[in-house]
């Protein structure tokens, strides 16, 4: 089946590795029932090397409503999510209700073609798009509509490079804020697994409707099984640097902190199941739609699950620390958000994400010293997806699901239906409280000169967290052994601490309570080597030298200089000599001939050693002109 040029693909501005994705086009394909062949363009296309975010306007809605699909699994869980009632949460009203409104116990009624207790099979007919070509291979997808207000209830398939295609399946809702810059109406992310192609049906598609999709590479690496822990103990987390190792989704801002009065139970939506290998892919995806496609500062949630048992760090800031998220609108600033990575709509998870989901949710109420069972009333804000209106006092259990908190199914009936038993369990792997003092830095690499943020709180283990309590700040190098006091700093509201430190190496850093007696785990912190570089002159001949100089800071014994050339504007850069110049000093010079024109550009970096992670300076170039050709008579 061949597919015909339609609407252009919009790469977003979030990356450079994005502007391969410009001037890629959607292709409408022939009829819905027809399917690309696996010999098509779509299969050639390579799986990125590094992940990349891309969009496209949505294809119109084509042709006359059709009937259900026969052939599509009855998820009758999307009328039964919205039945759990108070007993189990906070009333039926987990879904929009019938036109524009929102009623208890409808599920998404008659108005969007749903109605409680009928599942999938009472739905309004449904029209399809053309299949369409993606730009490139794409691994999730999601939705959003500038100036609209809904998206409505909208189904995908996908279609694999061999050319078999997907269920249908629903894009979520987006349940957590709103998307940020006036972006409009946003949904949540779909895990698709690697897809080339895609069709979308729904009654009816807002104006200006986009595609959202991720890439993410197969070289992410997966993630250690989870360890052993003493019961009421941290479980083993895969750290932000495991799943995203290049980068690729850091925080827009330096974290904020609330507190941990509940936690909330989430689950992802994808149409495909997942190994182990590439779960970690997975959360890179949410992490970069969460990131680039609504525009938020980070990924939403502040920890995930994978069916394996395996926990992930989400939301940076310190996965002990009371880090504001986007997974529950409205509620952000006082809970804790935990996913499962998976649709639970009728299907249990697993038993090794069962437990770590319980041994997970432990954890994070023990460091906040509160119960697992009961219930706190809490002061609501208000907000889009915000289940109850601003000023509503409202009673949650301390696990809560998402649902009982914003308007959405999530997560899930299956899910949900156990969380009463998951509080049993989470419970019974409390801890004793103990007294708490918690250290997290901010980010990953520091440039040179940092400055290092650092944060924790002070809990102690009869339940108050102390305002103005003395700290000792203390750094030792990796150098040294020896512990240096730096400043003293107090605890603000909530015994919650920050500082701001300059650095030039490598080093960990720990705070220190006399009063109390305790002292905060070492935090490590990697700081990068300055490295500058100048190339003198930027405009000569072919076959003239220029001079490339530069610092390091601290001083290094060599730096390396590779120099490429592009011999015109928007061709390949090619290698025209690769050396390493020595220092004295820190400092650096050399020479370099340049035997033919073309635009050069200077690439200087320094090696990790002891003290310092890799540096990088600034990229410099030359422009090699030939001389004009004189045209004498």
């Amino acid at each position: 089946m061949s597919f015909r040029r339609a609407a252009s693909a919009v790469p977003l501005a979030v990356a450079a590795v994005l502007a391969s994705a410009a001037g890629a086009s959607a292709a409408p394909a022939g009829p819905a029932a027809q399917a690309a062949p696996a010999g098509s363009a779509a299969t050639a296309q390579a799986a990125p090397s590094a992940p990349a975010d891309f969009e496209q306007r949505a294809p119109a809605l084509t042709g006359s409503p059709t009937a259900p699909d026969p052939h599509r699994p009855a998820d009758a869980a999307h009328a039964a999510d919205a039945g759990h009632g108070a007993g189990a949460g906070h009333g039926a009203g987990a879904a929009r209700a019938a036109g524009a409104g929102r009623a208890a116990g409808a599920g998404r009624a008659a108005g969007a073609g749903r109605a409680a207790g009928a599942g999938h099979g009472a739905e309004a007919a449904l029209r399809a798009s053309a299949p369409v070509r993606a730009p490139r291979p794409f691994d999730l997808l999601g939705l959003r509509a500038r100036g609209a207000r809904d998206l409505g209830h909208v189904e995908v398939r996908v279609q694999r490079a061999s050319g078999r295609w997907s269920r249908w399946g629903e894009i979520p809702h987006g349940e957590d804020v709103p998307a940020a810059d006036g972006r409009g109406a946003v949904s949540g992310p779909l895990w698709t697994g690697r897809a080339v192609a895609y069709q979308l049906r729904a009654e009816r598609l807002p104006r200006d409707l986009r595609v959202h999709f991720v890439a993410v590479p197969r070289t992410a690496a997966p993630a250690a099984p989870i360890a052993a822990a003493a019961v009421g103990g941290r479980p083993a987390i895969v750290p932000r640097s495991q799943w995203d190792p290049s980068g690729s989704c850091q925080p827009r801002t330096p974290p904020k902190y609330g507190r941990v009065d509940f936690t909330v139970v989430h689950h992802t939506e994808s149409l495909t199941g997942y190994s182990r290998a590439s779960a970690a892919a997975m959360v890179l995806g949410i992490c970069r739609f969460h990131r680039n496609g609504n525009g938020w500062l980070d990924i939403g949630y502040n920890l995930l699950v994978d069916r394996f048992g395996t926990v992930y760090e989400g939301r940076g800031g310190g996965v002990e620390q009371p880090v504001i998220g986007a997974h529950a609108g409205g509620w952000n600033g006082v809970s804790a958000g935990v996913a499962l990575i998976g649709s639970f709509s009728s299907r249990r998870p697993t038993t090794a994400a069962r437990r770590a989901l319980t041994k997970t949710l432990a954890w994070k109420l023990s460091l906040a010293g509160v119960p697992a069972r009961g219930t706190i009333a809490k002061v609501s804000s208000g907000g889009a997806e915000n289940r109850w209106s601003s000023g509503t006092r409202v009673p949650f259990q301390r696990v809560s699901g998402h649902r009982d908190a914003d308007h959405t199914t999530c997560p899930g009936g299956a899910l949900y239906a156990l969380l009463p038993s998951v509080r049993r369990e989470v419970d019974a792997q409390l801890a004793e409280p103990r007294d708490l003092l918690t250290n997290a830095p901010f980010g990953g690499v520091l440039a040179q000169g940092g400055p290092a943020y650092l944060t924790g709180r002070l809990a102690l283990a009869d339940g108050r967290r102390p305002n103005g309590a003395r700290l000792s700040l203390q750094r030792r190098d990796d150098a040294d052994d020896a512990w240096e006091p730096l400043e003293t700093i107090r605890t603000g509201a909530d015994g919650i601490w920050s500082a701001s430190v300059p650095v030039t190496v490598n080093g960990s850093f720990r705070v220190v309570s006399d009063a109390v007696g305790i002292g905060s785990p070492a935090a490590a912190v990697r700081v990068a080597a300055g490295v500058t570089a100048t190339v003198s002159p930027q405009l000569l001949r072919p076959g003239r030298r220029v001079t490339v100089r530069g610092t390091t800071t601290p001083a290094k014994a060599t730096v390396a200089l590779r120099v490429e050339r592009q011999a015109r504007a928007g061709g390949p850069w090619r290698r025209v000599r690769a050396t390493t110049v020595r220092t004295v000093d820190g400092d650096w010079s050399t020479q370099v001939r340049l035997p033919a024109a073309g635009l050069h550009r200077f690439v200087v970096t320094t090696a990790a050693d002891d003290l310092n992670a890799a540096g990088a300076a600034p990229v410099r170039t030359a422009q090699v002109r030939a001389a004009a050709r004189s045209t004498r008579r």
